[in-house]
């Protein structure tokens, strides 16, 4: 009897101590932060192994010389536009002092109508100059659209461009020669030409721009 009693206290407190030992610690706070999911990604190893596709050198130089060139092109086109609205409208006065019946003939608007025709040309033959040297773009894939629309219209601005430097030479060639028959015909030709000229390089640049 006088060792039961440490016997029993032994057999209670030892199999407590092992179960104390075994208790599980807590998670740690990255397990426990980790989500659960059942969302898989069954590409993303062959996906991360597709490098990243480079642009061709020659092809990146090409698309940046044609837009360089045509930012040119846009800002030259809108001062030739500018150059032949004022040749157009002094080219108006010129031949109402000069062709109208009952006109002045003072020839005031003469020189500055001179100037005006050199500066439409020289910027229209510039203008268009870099539109047709300008590296061919790869992003059009056809098919009738602003650019046509602009193209269309530069082309029978074009037309009308020569018309009236043609028809111009005549004038010329017969106030020199003091033969005066047909002037005034010419004169109205030349005219319509030049406002028709105005008009149809107007829209193109309306179409390119917009």
């Amino acid at each position: 009897m006088r060792f039961a009693i440490p016997l029993f206290l032994l057999a209670v407190l030892v199999p407590h101590a092992a179960g104390a030992e075994e208790t599980p610690q807590p998670a740690t706070a990255a397990a426990q932060a980790a989500p659960v999911t059942d969302d898989f990604d069954f590409f993303a190893d062959r996906a991360a192994a597709v490098p990243a596709a480079t642009p061709d050198p020659a092809l990146q130089g090409r698309a940046d010389t044609r837009k360089a060139m045509f930012k040119w092109h846009q800002g030259l086109g809108l001062t030739t536009l500018g150059l032949l609205a004022g040749t157009t409208i002094v080219g108006q006065l010129n031949y109402n002092d000069l062709y109208e019946p009952n006109a002045p003939g003072t020839g005031d608007y003469r020189l500055a109508h001179k100037a005006l025709v050199y500066g439409s040309v020289i910027g229209f033959t510039a203008t268009g100059a870099l539109a047709l040297s300008a590296p061919e773009s790869s992003e059009r894939s056809g098919g009738f659209d602003a650019v046509s629309l602009h193209k269309l219209g530069v082309s029978l601005a074009t037309i009308g461009m020569l018309t009236q430097a043609g028809l111009g030479l005549a004038m010329a060639n017969k106030v020199q020669s003091g033969d005066i028959n047909g002037l005034q015909a010419l004169g109205d030709a030349h005219q319509i030409a030049g406002w028709s000229t105005l008009g149809l390089l107007a829209f193109a640049a309306t179409v390119y721009v917009w």
